[in-house]
């Protein structure tokens, strides 16, 4: 790993998109710098392959789904959700050749989105989700964005707790305080537990008055937010590429009958007036890619600290181990 693909981590569940958005036809969509395409086999199951073509290069994502499998939108050759080539129009009956196949992807589909494992797919944990949060789409509403911003400087925003009153002053003057007091940040089994209270700048000490957020972020990139204990959020953030990351947002509200109403204006609310401000601060930032050398970091920043540190020992993790001066190398 390089700085600038910082947090892209192998041995992780990653969401890359909403199931409800794959339906009969394959959908395109482009993660940590390549080109996918999922479909639906013939029993519903969610499926991806590199959406580009092992015949001659086209992309996969313009074709359809025939009989459960994926067809070409050049010359027609299908191919099924482990990639094997099933079908190829030109040449009839003939035997297909074994190496025309693509490489299948590991992706499951659970609560209500579709999530990829980077790893070895002989070792495919159970995907993680969090306890506080509804495991269905009931009462939710969910909408994507595309950040011009590394997955690093994404997160970063996503963890920051004192920038709100600042940032979003046009929303939040005279909501919360600026002082960020008390405020904790620890790690427990891969997850980032954050919490403090936004309180005014004369509030004494120990004063009940005040904002509580908490953001815990199970590394790297899925985030469970409580700005309000009646409307739970989740966030997950994947790269594009180095420059450019995906977001999806999604909100519930537990109320009977209008609660996915409810959930749908919180999250315009929340997309529409406060994260074209985030967005804008974490696309200028400098460098794009941050790492705790980059900053100057204060106490409220413990929460990204923590991320960085789990960043640096994932790319530690990842480089090969150096051979010793006359040892004989393992093969």
């Amino acid at each position: 790993m390089n700085g600038r693909r910082r947090g892209w981590v192998n041995e992780a569940w990653w969401v890359i998109d909403d199931a409800s958005e794959l339906r009969s036809s394959p959908r395109g969509i482009t993660r940590f710098g390549e080109r996918l395409v999922l479909f639906r086999d013939a029993d519903g199951v969610v499926s991806a392959l590199p959406a580009r073509c092992p015949h001659r290069g086209a992309d996969l994502s313009r074709g359809r789904v025939v009989d459960g499998t994926i067809a070409c939108p050049y010359h027609g050759f299908r191919f099924d959700r482990e990639g094997r080539c099933v079908e190829t129009p030109c040449e009839g009956p003939r035997a297909i050749p074994p190496h025309l196949r693509a490489r299948p992807l590991v992706v499951r589909e659970a609560f209500g989105l579709v999530w990829l494992w980077r790893g070895d797919p002989s070792r495919v944990p159970e995907i993680p989700w969090f306890d506080a949060l509804p495991r269905d789409t009931a009462r939710s509403a969910s909408a994507q964005m595309t950040w011009r911003s590394s997955l690093a400087r994404t997160l970063e925003a996503m963890l920051d707790i004192h920038h709100l009153p600042i940032a979003h002053r046009a929303v939040g003057a005279g909501v919360t305080g600026t002082r960020l007091d008390p405020y904790e940040a620890r790690v427990e089994d891969g997850v980032i537990r954050t919490a403090g209270v936004l309180r005014p700048d004369d509030a004494p000490r120990g004063s009940t008055v005040g904002t509580r957020i908490a953001i815990d972020v199970r590394f790297p990139s899925q985030i469970h937010l409580v700005l309000s204990p009646s409307t739970p959020a989740f966030v997950a953030c994947t790269p594009i590429d180095e420059t450019h990351t995906w977001i999806l947002t999604r909100y519930w509200v537990e109320a009977p009958v209008i609660g996915r109403v409810l959930a749908w204006l919180a999250l315009r609310f929340e997309l529409g007036l406060v994260q074209p401000d985030d967005q804008r601060l974490a696309e200028d930032a400098e460098p794009s890619t941050p790492s705790l050398e980059t900053m100057c970091a204060v106490r409220a920043d413990a929460g990204i600290a923590l991320w960085h540190r789990l960043a640096d020992a994932a790319e530690k993790a990842a480089q090969p181990r150096s051979t010793e001066p006359g040892a004989t190398p393992r093969t």
